[in-house]
């Protein structure tokens, strides 16, 4: 849905030619600066960090790409293997400020209990025992 905003900016109000680096990143950059606006409360601007750096990751990662197939590097599994651990290591890194947020917001809270994923996924229990 977002992605459709940054294609419409790209191609009509900027023309930039389809398929090129800056329609790309202008329909990057777009839907992940809307998906931030819709998801930070009003009073905290810390998860416009998380949804940002996302783009700012994924940009990254082209470059890193793009040199590595100029220095002649051919693509192989443990590459890929590489890139999973990068994607991981760079969510857990870049993920704290939406959760500080979360948290602050009692977002993270229901009926004044504290909600806990983690032990929720990974044996049913949402609740912490008191």
């Amino acid at each position: 849905m977002f992605s459709t905003i940054g294609k419409y900016l790209a191609q009509r109000v900027f023309r930039f030619p389809s398929g090129g680096n800056l329609s790309s990143y202008t329909q990057l950059y777009t839907a992940f600066l809307i998906s931030a606006v819709v998801h930070i409360p009003p009073s905290d601007r810390r998860p416009l960090w998380f949804f940002l750096s996302q783009a700012i990751a994924i940009t990254f990662e082209d470059v890193v790409i793009a040199l590595a197939k100029m220095a002649g590097l051919k693509d192989s599994s443990l590459y890929r293997r590489l890139g999973y651990v990068w994607v991981l290591c760079w969510f857990v890194y870049s993920i704290a400020p939406w959760i500080d947020s979360l948290v602050a917001s009692k977002m993270t809270q229901y009926d004044g209990q504290r909600i806990s994923l983690i032990m929720g996924l990974y044996d049913g229990q949402w609740f912490p025992k008191r």
